[in-house]
């Protein structure tokens, strides 16, 4: 009976040691859509009593200096969407949920698109087909259920593999592989250090299997804007008040992402434009991309606090919304509120779209938390102590959490910190007034350079005040807004 016992033992331990293995493996997949909390499942099928858990690990992207953390479930018959953000978890995962029998009964497929990318363009995009049904039947199993979009640079080729973004890529004999010029390209042209966009899915056992390699050029200089079309020439066109100029080189693609010429594309269309600064300033259109139909409407976006509120509009920034019952209003965790949570003076990021009645309907609006104001800056190292260091003459609360960076972006000791090095922090204004660093970076750009990020204090023709700092500015000052459009100083503020 001993002996019984001590092989059942073994056995136990065995199924358990290979049911650990599993749950493991499953939680380094990109992205994992789960009925439970701890994501021990990877489901796509779920019942309206059920609460939607996503979670999404990528340690390649910088946490602390995120650009994008969304998501988008919609349905595919095109009726009302939901849209949130995530859970920043300060560890390479990020994380939401979402109670299914808040949404739409009559709707049974929907599509789930999740975008993560930090500021040095490091980006994790993907979209996922699940289905909602009131007893969670498991839906036809499809190619186009498990889409994944990666752009980076290929670390290492092993077989017919390549390793990108920290994601092991099948390439095989169906796999498209585009040069930098459009043409096609073999498996022997890809190498270690290229830059590369990959279009994959997700095989049934979890592996990836590149549908599409698109080697991409290097460029710093390098911005993206969505809009409409607001004007086309001969070799030009014009998109956001922006001047794109296209040529032989420039890819266009149609909403099936067919390619067609610049004589195929239509004033009032919404178009992704790729572009990049040439050395004689103007923008070269890489990759133009007409939008989804649904997409075609005029979006607006804005931040600001509360100037008026009824029971029929909500004015921020100057802008007149319209609201009713179909106006979602979050808190800033993301929590589903009622308007009547809004107050004259809140802080807010609100959507919305100019519908048929040529009115501007606000689609969601999201209380933000104003209290963790962001700083950014760069400059020598003042003074350091264990808790604190000052740079550009601003004080930095330093504990646990802070991030050290060194200058090969690897993360390094407290120790290598000294007066004198060039650095750059990013920090939150925490309730208590201090500038708390979440990152410090060295820099090799030694020079007398401050960057701040903040509130505008104050405005006059020719100075602008951040944080108790004043900047002055003139004919070449260069003005951005949101989404990255050269703008006027300072009417345009």
């Amino acid at each position: 009976m001993k002996k019984f016992y001590n092989i059942a033992l073994s056995v136990g331990l065995v199924f358990m040691g290979i049911l650990s293995m599993a749950i493991n493996a499953r939680a380094q997949l990109p992205l994992v859509l789960s009925k439970s909390s701890d994501f021990s499942t990877d489901d796509r099928a779920f019942s309206r009593s059920d609460t939607l858990f996503i979670k999404v690990t990528r340690p390649d992207i910088d946490f602390t200096n995120l650009k994008e953390m969304d998501f988008r479930l919609k349905p595919n018959s095109g009726g009302n969407d939901v849209e949130g953000s995530f859970t920043n978890n300060f560890d390479g995962t990020y994380t939401t949920e979402v109670f299914l029998g808040s949404l739409d009964a009559s709707e049974t497929d929907w599509e789930l698109e999740v975008e993560i990318e930090d500021d040095a363009g490091n980006r994790f995009k993907a979209k996922e087909n699940i289905t909602i049904t009131n007893d969670g039947s498991a839906p036809p199993q499809n190619e186009d259920n498990h889409k994944v979009e990666v752009r980076g640079h290929i670390s290492e080729i092993q077989g017919n593999q390549i390793l990108v973004r920290g994601l092991w890529i099948t390439v095989d004999d169906q796999t498209e592989i585009i040069g930098r010029s459009n043409q096609m390209m073999s498996f022997a042209d890809l190498s270690a250090g290229k830059l590369v966009q990959v279009s994959a899915v997700r095989e049934a056992d979890g592996s990836l299997r590149a549908v599409r390699v698109k080697i991409e050029e290097e460029n710093e200089n390098e911005l993206e804007v969505k809009g409409v079309i607001t004007a086309i020439g001969p070799d030009s066109l014009v998109v956001e008040g922006t001047i794109f100029f296209v040529d032989d080189n420039t890819e266009i693609l149609d909403k099936n992402k067919q390619p067609v010429s610049l004589s195929d594309l239509m004033v009032g269309q919404f178009v992704e434009v790729k572009a990049q600064l040439l050395q004689d300033g103007k923008l070269w259109a890489r990759r133009i991309k007409v939008d989804d139909e649904n997409q075609m409407e005029d979006e607006f976006e804005l931040t600001g606090p509360i100037e008026s509120l009824n029971d029929s509009t909500i004015v921020v920034a100057g802008v007149t919304f319209f609201i009713d019952d179909q106006t979602q209003v979050f808190n800033d965790d993301e929590f589903p509120i009622g308007l009547s949570a809004l107050q004259v003076g809140t802080l807010v990021e609100i959507k919305g779209v100019i519908r048929d009645d040529g009115l501007l309907w606000a689609t969601r609006i999201k209380i933000e938390d104003n209290s963790n104001a962001e700083v950014e800056t760069k400059g020598t190292i003042d003074s350091i102590s264990e808790t604190e260091i000052v740079v550009n003459g601003l004080a930095f609360k330093i504990d646990s959490t802070t991030v050290i960076l060194d200058r090969s972006h690897s993360a390094a000791d407290f120790s290598i910190l000294q007066v004198g090095l060039f650095v750059e922090v990013k920090a939150f204004r925490q309730p208590n007034g201090d500038l708390l660093a979440v990152r410090i970076k060295l820099d090799d750009d030694f020079r007398d350079k401050v960057e701040l990020k903040g509130a505008i204090q104050a405005l006059t023709e020719n100075s602008i005040q951040v944080f108790n700092t004043l900047f002055m500015v003139d004919s070449t000052t260069l003005i951005w807004t949101t989404k990255r459009i050269r703008s006027l100083f300072p009417t345009s503020l």
